[in-house]
């Protein structure tokens, strides 16, 4: 044979080998055929309906669909797309692999063994789920605010549970209208803002505590007028605060703390980081311990909501001691101080005197478990009417769709201001300057006489 038809005949054969090789890799990294694709087609309703029943039952997302199937043979797998809709469901990996082996119940039998995959609008359904390292779970052994007895000990039921729970909104001021008013609308002769305050402080929340729950609040709890805070820093606060070092010594603290320093706060001004707290270290001879009492003069005799505050750190305490001294006795509370500075803390309501209460709030730095830290800060009794400057600043021009009036008349039912009780106006920190009660809110009630539709008759003109 000549050379040349040899060399020829070599090159065939390896340009024949390379195409085969090509094609086949080109067979397992697609996917398959039009035909298997259109097998796995046939199913997606079977598969979309699968979805469908996974999703929690008091749940309402929207709706959840499969944009598409497709099967990769090289790797065994069948991929789902589904739609955005579902990237709103709360859903963990087992519950992906849970629902993975539902969806291989209604595939095609020629794709038995194949692993099921997810994706949300082409990515991995994996993405979607929220990454939590065993140091990011907090343990319930320790809890956030214990109170000590016999009567508040559960060991069950929600006990060393914090919830976050809001009573909707409530009364405030309009700066664009300037004047007080409910932030949502009448509906079937109420409005949110009273409906679910009606039955969410005074029943749900005492439920929820007695089973062991502590419940955060973001909204004020006490409805007193009254407020008097107590702090280290002095300023518009009651200089109530005194220490007793034992065998560790008091010292101010590292970092920012509370200062109520201004009559009113505006945006993004923080009365927690206007001033100092303070700190000292843990001991665990109960006969050596350090103290802090905040005393108060409180305006009028009745019943209040205290509030600590401290500063969270490192090397906080877990266990920090509190005791509050009312009319009524002492009410003991361990306060987990890893968790909650830079805000008000809610122990309780307590009946207090008119005039000076001695010691209202006191804590001590014993610890029996290790070396940590304990913090003090102010402590806030009573709710107030409220420090944010109600005209903070001039009205921006983008206002709310809902805000803006036409400059005609309306034809809604007319609005007369009612004044229920007349009360002394309190400042915007500080307490009422009379005890008879809270004062109650200007209200702004419908004129029955203006829900009645009033025919009207028109005057015929004539032209020109």
């Amino acid at each position: 044979m000549p050379r040349q038809q040899a060399v020829g005949q070599v090159l065939d054969m390896s340009i024949r080998t390379a195409i085969s090789s090509a094609l086949l890799l080109a067979a397992l990294v697609l996917p398959l055929p039009a035909a298997a694709q259109q097998s796995l087609k046939s199913c997606r309703k079977g598969v979309q309906a699968v979805v469908r029943g996974s999703l929690p039952g008091n749940m309402n997302v929207g709706d959840v669909k499969v944009r598409g199937i497709k099967a990769y043979d090289s790797k065994k797998t069948v991929n789902v797309d589904l739609n955005e809709t579902y990237s709103y469901v709360p859903f963990t990996q087992s519950d992906l692999d849970d629902l993975s082996a539902r969806v291989c119940g209604v595939l095609p039998k020629q794709y038995a063994g194949y692993k099921v995959t997810f994706t949300i609008m082409g990515v991995p359904a994996s993405k979607y789920i929220p990454v939590f390292t065993d140091s990011m779970r907090r343990s319930h052994d320790t809890g956030f605010v214990t109170r000590v007895g016999p009567l508040f000990t559960t060991g069950k039921g929600l006990s060393g549970n914090i919830i976050a729970l809001w009573q909707s909104h409530g009364w405030y001021f309009e700066p664009k209208e300037n004047r007080w008013e409910w932030q949502r609308s009448r509906v079937m002769e109420t409005v949110e803002d009273l409906y679910t305050q009606s039955y969410v402080m005074p029943f749900l929340t005492p439920m929820l505590e007695r089973a062991g729950a502590y419940v955060m609040s973001p909204r004020e709890r006490d409805v007193s007028t009254t407020e008097v805070i107590v702090d280290a820093d002095g300023g518009k606060a009651q200089a109530g605060y005194r220490e007793a070092s034992g065998s560790e010594k008091w010292g101010k603290g590292r970092g920012k703390g509370f200062a109520h320093d201004m009559e009113a706060y505006r945006d993004f001004e923080n009365p927690f980081e206007r001033g100092s707290y303070r700190s000292v270290k843990t001991t665990s001879d109960s006969s050596t311990v350090s103290t802090a009492r905040w005393s108060a003069d409180m305006p009028c005799a009745g019943t209040y909501a205290i509030y600590i505050s401290y500063k969270s750190l490192a090397n906080s305490c877990d266990a920090v001691g509190y005791t509050v001294n009312a009319l009524d006795g002492k009410h003991q509370f361990v306060v987990n101080q890893k968790m909650g500075g830079g805000t008000w803390i809610y122990l309780g309501h307590f009946p207090l005197k008119s005039g000076r209460n001695e010691a209202v709030v006191e804590v001590n730095n014993y610890y029996a478990q290790g070396v940590a830290e304990v913090t003090a800060d102010a402590v806030k009794i009573g709710g107030g009417m409220g420090n944010i400057a109600r005209k903070p600043q001039a009205l921006a021009e983008n206002v709310k769709s809902s805000d803006s009036r036409p400059k005609s008349r309306s034809s809604c039912p007319t609005l007369t201001t009612v004044t229920r009780q007349a009360a002394t106006r309190a400042s915007p920190r500080g307490p009422a300057t009379s005890c008879s009660g809270p004062a109650r809110p200007t209200r702004y009630i419908l004129h029955r006489e203006a829900l009645t539709t009033t025919p009207t008759t028109t005057r015929a003109g004539r032209c020109g």
